[in-house]
């Protein structure tokens, strides 16, 4: 769909972009004036970019994922939106942020988008995600992902004053936790609707858009957001790798080996659900140590276990591809 050079030119322009944005933020931090205005023209510049990205791919696309490209689209344009709407009130209207909360609702929209068209996404891969283990590694990661969002971000902006305001800043790690699920997913089965490089791009972006979200929900919570914060470079750098996923991807995607695709990924893919357990473990003991030594040996007993298991996995999965040759 598109020349090697796009590509390469999407890529340095992506780089050159962000670079900018960080050393704006950085040389600028005491002037607020440059700094709102610079961050609202470069998150501007970079969601046109994307629109127009994701609009040539959707153009051009003729398979049934289409409507996956649309409701990304979708999301930029709300994102696109309620950024101007805020500039409109902060730079024309003299208005503080807070007392409008007009543009909360376009960027919590962006998420709603970005929900769909994985959802979209799922649809189609359905029959590989009904399945019992499936469903078990997903509500592992899920409960351990849910914790350390209800811990850091969602309980206290519940025991915040309530308002309109806070509402919409609780949607946030909500609406976060159901694009992990459906990035999740479509990391699973990824390999049946695109090729390597677009589902890479994909879920980079995806993911950084979540971990730009956290940080501006626990920047909220301990009032230290302002403009020019590390959240705003990667809502950048998330929303310009979803649009350069467009490029990537290819319409007519020819299914090569199933298997050879599999080998590469099988490790990450099987371990996630295990190391997401060793991320909560090691947060409980960093509490209970001190006071409840056992903690320490039943930690390295689930270490075991899961290694155990991972190993476990491995030989099953080597003797069903020994069986096919």
């Amino acid at each position: 769909m598109f020349s090697l050079k796009t590509k390469k030119f999407a890529y340095s322009f992506i780089f050159i972009f962000i670079l900018a944005n960080v050393l704006w933020n950085t040389i600028f931090y005491d002037r607020q004036t440059l700094l709102d205005w610079g961050g609202v023209t470069f998150q501007v510049i970079a969601c046109l970019t994307s629109i127009i990205w994701l609009l040539s791919t959707f153009l051009k696309h003729k398979g049934t994922a289409k409507s996956f490209w649309l409701f990304l689209g979708l999301g930029i344009i709300f994102y696109l939106v309620g950024t101007s709407i805020w500039a409109f009130q902060a730079f024309i209207l003299k208005n503080n942020g807070d007392l409008n909360n007009l543009p909360g609702v376009f960027w919590i929209g962006q998420n709603v988008f970005y929900f769909l068209a994985l959802l979209v996404l799922m649809n189609k891969i359905r029959s590989s995600l009904l399945t019992i283990r499936f469903f078990l590694d997903m509500l592992i990661v899920m409960s351990v992902a849910t914790t350390f969002s209800w811990i850091y971000i969602i309980d206290p902006l519940i025991h915040h004053q309530s308002s309109l305001v806070n509402f919409t800043q609780l949607l946030y790690p909500i609406l976060d936790l159901g694009v992990l699920f459906g990035v999740l997913s479509f990391f699973i089965a990824s390999n049946h609707i695109f090729k390597k490089g677009t589902s890479f791009l994909l879920i980079s972006g995806f993911l950084i858009q979540i971990v730009a979200d956290s940080i501006f929900s626990y920047l909220k919570v301990m009032n230290l957001y302002s403009v020019g914060s590390l959240n705003e470079p990667l809502w950048i750098f998330s929303i310009l790798l979803i649009g350069l996923a467009g490029i990537y991807h290819v319409p007519a995607v020819t299914k090569p080996s199933r298997m050879k695709r599999r080998k590469k990924g099988m490790i990450f893919r099987y371990s996630l659900p295990y190391v997401s357990v060793l991320f909560l473990s090691i947060y409980v003991i960093s509490l209970l140590y001190k006071t409840h030594p056992i903690v320490v040996g039943l930690f390295l007993s689930v270490l075991l276990v899961i290694l155990r298991q991972l190993f476990t996995l491995l030989e099953n999965n080597q003797l069903v591809n020994d069986l096919i040759l």
